[in-house]
């Protein structure tokens, strides 16, 4: 893994409090939405952009900005989700993302680290274009199934 100082892009304290203290439900999803789009932009501009880009959501951006309900004139009753939109505006920068939640940078988060660690990583690696491990030997384009038995161990 190759990281840089010029792939970071931080949400400042002054844009973030703007964002969160929007009254409208609407308008504060909005926008973060735009919010998080200007930095994926800024990254895509670069001579040299990420493979792969990690969007952190605190526990203050998921519990005031991770769905909208409204009532559009067009369109009757919305339910928006802040995953799906950021990963749908995401896509036209062409640079993967994946979104990691507070609790499970902090521990609070109760899945095995271990779990945390083998999905984050090989959702990384298959969105940054690798691919996953096979059995050596087979022909391209066979299907690999793995079978496990389990047998309890004797308790006399």
């Amino acid at each position: 893994m190759e990281f840089d100082d010029a792939w970071d892009e931080e949400l400042g304290q002054s844009e973030l409090r703007d964002v969160l203290e929007t009254r409208s439900q609407q308008e504060r999803f909005e926008s973060v939405l735009v919010l998080f789009e200007e930095k994926l932009r800024l990254l895509s501009d670069r001579d040299s952009t990420p493979d792969y880009v990690v969007l952190a959501l605190s526990d203050e951006i998921v519990r005031r900005c991770g769905v909208a309900d409204y009532r559009d004139p067009d369109h009757g009753q919305v339910h928006r989700d802040l995953r799906q939109a950021l990963k749908a505006r995401a896509m036209k920068y062409r640079i993967p993302t994946q979104i990691i939640r507070e609790p499970t940078l902090d521990g609070r988060d109760k899945t095995p680290p271990s779990r945390i660690a083998w999905n984050f990583f090989t959702a990384m690696y298959c969105k940054a274009g690798g691919y996953p491990w096979s059995p050596h030997g087979l022909a391209s384009g066979t299907c690999y199934v793995g079978v496990g038995f389990y047998r309890p161990m004797s308790t006399s």
